[in-house]
């Protein structure tokens, strides 16, 4: 039999099914059959098929070796021990990477690595994005329908609002720290220690290790979230050591390895001989009151701004990122009240354009580069106009966020002071959060 072939690919195919037994170049095909000869244009072969008992045997071979390796294959769910090249192929996925990636979803705490790949992402840049947008004025024919759609997205209560006229907002930014009307948020004036925002309660309780949960089984270093406290009298003549970022990167996940410090830490905090240190964590969601004011009567003293990342403080990131607290930029301020020492911090989150404080027309957050690039913190020992320290009243308002965030309260009070919340709780500007008095 002879074929005849138009191009190069198709002789290659069918050599693979008939077998060859010659192949020239020609340019015409031959009148009549031959032996093949080379001329010039196409291809030209002679070919003949296998014998049929030739192509039946070799089908029968290659369906034994494909019943084969099928059924080593299916040993593992027979029970039957694996083949050296199976074990070989299971070591080889990548099983460590896949369970580690695996916990954000479970809520198991992070690992380093992921943590670092999460910080590498450029928050800070988006945040200062979204404070640019959130600034700019939006048309007026357009802010009702955009500021009521952000309200039912987030649950906002615009009839506590002093305007409930959404034309008369500007800006997102305005909508969002927008006041409330009065009596809107009544304070209670029977406990020493109200609520100084509109969240949800993440943590609080008495401190007993310099890791203080951040969430229940997650924490984060006090003395780092704090830093060095130089306010106090007892540290003015020495410095008490702090661990640096490296440090801190070191130490990161021992979480016991400061523990025994933390009489030595209170000592330098704490006024007074029979008392400890509490605190008190409160989450501030986009939809809530973007306000927070004073939680008792106190006097304002220092304020330390803490540089770092800007972390989303979600309660379940909170789960996810040991020591999220004092990865992320935040405003200490501190002082002293009735029993002694005491400090609330406003913390910076993701798309937090900035932080402010009504008393502190010098803080700037979220800035692009700092002066001092050694310093991670800048420390302000603050003054009134007449070069008092500032004193604030229960429920006072004290400064904003621009989107929501969270508001951490540290401060020393007598060992049988009580809480009177739950973890999860819903509360409110006001609210009492103690029941000493």
């Amino acid at each position: 039999m002879r074929v005849v072939f138009s191009n190069h690919y198709n002789a290659r195919y069918l050599s693979g099914c008939y077998g060859t037994i010659g192949l020239r170049h020609t340019s015409n095909l031959p009148s009549n059959p031959g032996p093949v000869r080379e001329t010039k244009g196409r291809w030209v072969g002679l070919w003949r098929p296998l014998p049929l008992g030739v192509g039946l045997g070799l089908l029968a071979v290659l369906q034994w070796r494909h019943i084969r390796h099928r059924s080593e294959a299916g040993t593992w769910n027979k029970g039957v021990p694996a083949k050296d090249w199976q074990v070989a192929c299971y070591r080889a996925v990548p099983l460590r990477t896949v369970s580690e990636a695996g916990t954000w979803n479970k809520g198991v705490p992070a690992k380093d690595w992921q943590v670092a790949c999460y910080r590498a992402v450029p928050l800070r840049t988006v945040s200062r994005i979204w404070g640019w947008i959130t600034n700019k004025e939006v048309p007026t024919s357009l802010r009702p329908f955009f500021f009521s759609s952000y309200a039912t997205l987030f649950g906002c209560d615009l009839q506590e609002a002093v305007s409930e006229d959404l034309k008369s907002y500007k800006s997102l930014s305005e909508f969002f720290c927008r006041p409330l009307k009065e009596g809107a948020r009544p304070i209670d004036q029977t406990d020493c220690v109200v609520s100084p925002a509109d969240g949800r309660v993440l943590n609080f309780g008495q401190l007993r290790t310099c890791q203080v949960e951040q969430v229940k089984g997650v924490t984060y270093s006090l003395r780092e979230f704090l830093g060095n406290p130089i306010w106090s009298n007892k540290c003015r003549q020495k410095q008490v050591p702090v661990p640096t970022n490296r440090a801190r990167q070191v130490q990161e996940g021992l979480q016991g390895q400061d523990c025994h410090t933390l009489d030595e830490y209170c000592r330098n905090i704490c006024e007074k001989e029979d008392t400890t240190l509490y605190q008190c964590v409160i989450y501030l969601a986009p939809g809530d009151y973007h306000r927070f004011h004073s939680p008792t009567e106190w006097t304002v003293d220092f304020r330390r701004h803490f540089r770092g990342e800007l972390l989303s403080v979600n309660p379940k990131i909170c789960r996810l990122v040991p020591n999220l607290f004092s990865l992320n930029e935040r405003v200490v301020y501190t002082g002293r009240w009735k029993h002694g020492f005491f400090s609330m911090t406003a913390v910076g989150a993701t798309n937090v354009g900035s932080i402010r404080v009504y008393f502190d027309p010098s803080l700037v957050t979220n800035r692009r580069k700092w002066s001092d690039c050694e310093k991670n913190h800048e420390d302000l020992f603050l003054k009134d106009v007449n070069n008092n320290k500032i004193k604030m009243k229960k429920g006072e308002p004290f400064g904003e966020f621009r989107l929501g965030s969270t508001v951490v309260m540290i401060f020393e009070a007598p060992k049988d002071f009580k809480f009177k919340v739950e973890s999860g709780q819903r509360t409110y500007v006001g609210r009492a959060l103690s029941i000493s008095s």
